[in-house]
């Protein structure tokens, strides 16, 4: 399978806005768009009435017009959807094996009829093997409103540890910041070592760099 960005989609606004911003970071990186949707039948042990192909044929069509309404949207954007039969997490983790990005909303459905719910989000986070990006949905009354890009002209990233540490973040960072035309501003928070941290080498390491705000400075700047 081709390189591409994926969109989670389970009909939420959240959900929605992800798939708009994935479809608009896939033209700006002339990739093609991959549209997911998890449903796994799983019966409720509740006394009402389930309908297998209903559902299924609900998820389907769901999917279906995310996909048409992206592709009207985006035109030049080669658009596929697929009905994955797992679980949210594992589908989700297993779709981040094969695409360049991963697009969820940040927040959905509740755990009976979607995902993206809380641990659901931070599981696929901690688990995928490529970048995650979550989307808010716009607030206010017109929850389903198409997201506009922001306005910013920076990419803001943060960076923690050494630079060896950071390279994969740093990496995408200023992939996305060539794509956007913008620039990269990189973030390091730093504070004063606590009673059980302190060692005098870690201190005369700090007094070479110039004290502990220059020597945090200068890690952050390595690249």
């Amino acid at each position: 399978m081709a390189r591409c960005i994926t969109a989670g989609v389970d009909g939420s606004p959240e959900s929605r806005a992800a798939a708009y911003w994935a479809a608009r970071e896939a033209a700006l990186r002339g990739l093609p768009l991959r549209l997911v949707h998890a449903w796994l039948w799983q019966p409720l042990d509740v006394p009402i009435v389930q309908d297998r192909e209903a559902q299924a044929q609900a998820a389907e069509s769901l999917l279906r017009e995310a996909e048409s309404e992206i592709s009207r949207r985006f035109p030049d954007v080669p658009v596929s959807a697929e009905v994955v039969p797992d679980t949210a997490v594992a589908a989700l983790v297993g779709e981040a094996e094969r695409a360049t990005m991963l697009v969820l909303g940040s927040r959905g459905h509740g755990a009976v009829v979607g995902f993206l719910v809380g641990s659901y989000g931070q599981q696929v986070i901690a688990s995928a093997a490529c970048p995650v990006v979550a989307v808010r949905a716009p607030a206010g009354e017109d929850r389903a409103a198409v997201p506009e890009p922001g306005g910013g002209d920076e990419i803001l990233v943060g960076q923690q540890g050494t630079p060896e540490d950071c390279d994969a973040v740093l990496g995408f960072a200023f992939e996305t910041a060539a794509a956007h035309g913008v620039g990269v501003r990189a973030v390091r928070a730093w504070s004063l070592p606590t009673l059980y941290t302190y060692s005098p080498a870690s201190m005369r390491l700090a007094d070479e760099a110039g004290a502990l705000s220059r020597s945090s400075a200068r890690r952050c700047r390595r690249r």
